[in-house]
């Protein structure tokens, strides 16, 4: 696995509307009487020449004719015609904005030290590189998916997608906020320390013209995938970034005449003439005892499930070292719980298990675990919130390694052992 974030249309819509007028004329007729009065005669003041004649007032010339207003004239040249406002040649067209030229990158310059991830051949740089906020710390991280060593040319091949990467370089701007973006390597050069292979605590590397782009990463897949329009940053040159260098071991072995000095060598003789020496180095004993450790009325510091006591001032083992005594619960059951039962005898399935680690954060800490006593959980106690009142009788503790995968207590052979006097009940308030 990889070390694991409306347009509108416009419709114009014309309507045109057309009319037609025209008038019609009025006839009628005009009758000039005639009289009686008559000369008698066959030429008669009456003859067929009448006022009333066929030449009347409407005649077929009338006002009303094919010359209307609406005509045939309506042509084709509409006020609506092919030649429009919007013609072929639109504001946009072919020679858009966005165009082959290349973004500016924001100039970036790398410094500090590498950290190495705890389990994984990783490592990063911490600090504000000029990523995103001024305000907010930036983080590097140097990802190996292979042992090779060298130089290895980002941004191509393998390395031009974060899903099939062998030497990964991202950035995790503003690294502490919801909203920081993530960049992954488009170019540049990394370069390992001589001698040096990846996952070495003692470790550098050189990163020389490197540049990043804004992507996006699969939380499946891991393929990472260029922000349309994302920024993008670049470093001219090369750096080398390495891990600290390791710290100096002093030796301290306080009031020991025995036992381990911290820095890999041991106290006093050691007992070379003979003996065991006792947890807290303060005896060489011909018949090895269990260290006597007396707790009473302590206020327990408390994770959900878990409770623990500062034990250091004891000084067992190396001086310099933390020792702790630890109550884990994985089945809360009020009363009285046997420590040393079928269930709780391994710590592979206890539900109370009670340990004790002497040079707890030693590279090698010793580790005690639970194989007679007794609990009392008084009703109060809520352990998943971090509310305990537990009283103990008879809690012996004897030396065991854990294996890390199945988590199996095994006894040491010839190991040491703690006994536990709990003078009052150990305590603890809501988280």
């Amino acid at each position: 696995m990889r070390i694991q974030m409306t347009t509108a249309a416009l419709v114009v819509a014309l309507g045109l509307g057309f009319g037609a007028c025209g008038d019609s004329g009025s006839s009628g007729s005009d009758v000039i009487g005639g009289d009686t009065t008559v000369t008698s005669d066959t030429t008669t003041t009456t003859d067929t020449t009448t006022t009333t004649d066929t030449s009347t007032t409407t005649d077929t010339s009338t006002t009303t004719d094919t010359s209307t207003t609406t005509d045939t004239s309506t042509d084709t040249s509409t006020t609506t015609d092919t030649s429009t406002t919007t013609d072929t040649s639109t504001t946009t067209d072919t020679s858009t904005t966005t165009d082959t030229t290349a973004p500016t990158c924001g100039a970036l310059t790398l410094t500090g030290e590498l950290q190495q991830y705890e389990d994984y051949p990783a490592y990063e740089l911490e600090g504000n590189f000029g990523f995103g906020d001024a305000t907010m710390n930036d983080v590097l991280s140097i990802e190996f998916y292979a042992t090779d060593v060298g130089s290895f040319e980002l941004g191509t091949g393998d390395n031009a997608n974060y899903e099939t990467c062998s030497q990964c370089v991202l950035v995790y701007a503003d690294y502490e906020s919801d909203s920081g973006a993530t960049f992954f390597q488009t170019g540049g050069t990394l370069t390992t320390g001589a001698g040096q292979t990846p996952g070495d605590a003692d470790f550098s590397v050189t990163l020389t013209d490197v540049s990043f782009e804004e992507v996006t990463v699969d939380g499946s897949t891991y393929v990472s995938t260029p922000v349309p329009g994302g920024a993008c940053f670049a470093q001219s040159g090369a750096t080398t970034h390495s891990t600290p260098a390791a710290p100096v071991c002093v030796p301290n072995c306080g009031d020991h005449i025995c036992g381990a000095d911290g820095c890999g060598g041991v106290c006093g003789d050691n007992c070379v003439g003979g003996g065991t020496c006792n947890l807290d180095g303060s005896v060489c004993e011909a018949t090895p005892t269990c260290y006597q450790f007396t707790l009473g009325g302590a206020v327990l510091g408390a994770d959900s499930g878990f409770f623990y006591y500062d034990a250091s001032a004891l000084e067992l083992g190396a001086v310099d070292f933390m020792d702790v005594f630890q109550i884990e619960f994985y089945a809360a059951s009020a009363g009285t719980i046997d420590l040393a039962s079928a269930t709780n005898a391994n710590y592979e399935t206890c539900e109370q298990c009670v340990l004790m680690y002497v040079d707890g954060d030693n590279d090698t800490p010793r580790i005690f675990y639970q194989s007679a006593g007794t609990m009392t959980l008084d009703a109060t106690s809520d352990v998943d919130n971090g509310v305990i009142k537990a009283g103990f009788t008879g809690l012996h503790l004897v030396e065991v390694t854990i294996d890390a995968s199945t988590f199996v207590s095994t006894p040491v052979v010839g190991g040491a052992c703690i006994d536990v006097t709990v003078t009052s009940d150990l305590e603890a308030a809501p988280l």
